[in-house]
């Protein structure tokens, strides 16, 4: 399918459910940018992958700092690396899975988490929190803009 046909069909009313929900069976993708272009992603809730995804999404939201706990780690700066890493695990298969990117950036989406988690812990370990806080969105937004659609 061309890009232009996945934008006809994104930008198509009938294939949203008020302002969340986007239901498009002839849409390949699973996840799909909102309406509003700072809105984020939402999921094809049409798609055969929709609920493993919305699972995937949840184990990748708390699985990491469950982990830590479970391992007995209490550490501050362990557990918002954690956080840390979680968010951005999200944002960038989000991105990754919405078209906006090729599927050659796995690669640099996975050593992109790898490089802001480690600069979150860093930070924490420095009490640095507001660098801990700005710099991952930072190199995130920026990675964001300069990848290319």
């Amino acid at each position: 399918m061309t890009k232009d046909e996945l934008i006809r069909l994104w930008a198509d009313d009938q294939n949203w459910r008020g302002w969340w929900g986007y239901f498009c069976k002839a849409d390949p993708r699973v996840v799909v940018p909102k309406r509003t272009p700072w809105g984020g992603w939402t999921v094809n809730f049409a798609h055969p992958m929709a609920v493993p995804v919305i699972g995937l999404a949840v184990v990748i939201a708390v699985g990491p700092t469950l982990l830590l706990l479970a391992l007995g780690v209490r550490d501050p700066s362990w557990l918002f690396a954690a956080l840390v890493c979680s968010i951005v695990l999200l944002i960038g298969s989000s991105y990754y899975l919405s078209g906006a990117t090729h599927p050659e950036a796995l690669p640099q989406i996975i050593l992109l988490v790898a490089v802001i988690t480690f600069f979150a812990w860093w930070a924490c370990q420095h009490k640095q929190p507001l660098l801990a806080l700005l710099a991952p969105a930072a190199i995130l937004l920026y990675w964001m803009l300069n990848r290319g659609r």
